[in-house]
């Protein structure tokens, strides 16, 4: 085998033939990327979490692997008399009963506090979490959200769709 050397190293312009296995390239590439869109509109005014809608499964090819999630949430809350709505969301583990990332008590629940003079209030929450399920079983990510204060409406997809992404990333 013939290697091309110049004082600086390789010269990565140059064609190269590799046969075998190349090694020490490191991870992080991406496996499958996996994408759903829901309209549907959700509500509740209670303080358990409820569904959204929004489901995505995903089948990691390696125990290695993590997944990627992406999770646009198309919130919305009614007005209440003093002002002070809050709405908490989480990515829920269908498959194996568990808990992917939850914003109570992280200080990223949704809140809006002290506004005056609107009857309804609409936003897009947005996260990105890496995920280690450790499995090559399939899992399904659920978006799911509830009330702060139970008898507070809160929703999901009343004026724009929410979206998951989920990608496979390789180590």
């Amino acid at each position: 085998a013939q290697i091309k050397l110049q004082a600086d190293g390789l010269n990565l312009a140059d064609t190269f033939a590799f046969t075998g296995t190349v090694t020490g390239a490191g991870g992080g590439k991406i496996g499958q990327v996996l994408n759903a869109q829901y309209g549907t509109e959700t509500t509740t005014t209670g303080t358990s979490y409820v569904t959204s809608g929004l489901n995505l499964a995903i089948t990691p090819t390696a125990t290695s692997s993590k997944v990627l999630i992406i999770l646009n949430l198309a919130c919305n809350v009614a007005e209440t008399s003093d002002g002070n709505i809050g709405m908490f969301w989480r990515l829920y583990n269908t498959t194996a009963s568990s808990v992917i990332y939850d914003s109570t008590g992280t200080g990223y629940g949704s809140f809006l506090r002290g506004y005056d003079g609107y009857n309804e209030l609409a936003w897009m929450n947005a996260i990105t979490y890496l995920y280690s399920p450790s499995t090559t079983s399939a899992l399904t990510v659920q978006a799911q959200f509830k009330a702060e204060t139970s008898g507070t409406a809160v929703g999901v997809q009343r004026e724009l769709d929410s979206q998951l992404t989920l990608m496979e990333v390789l180590a």
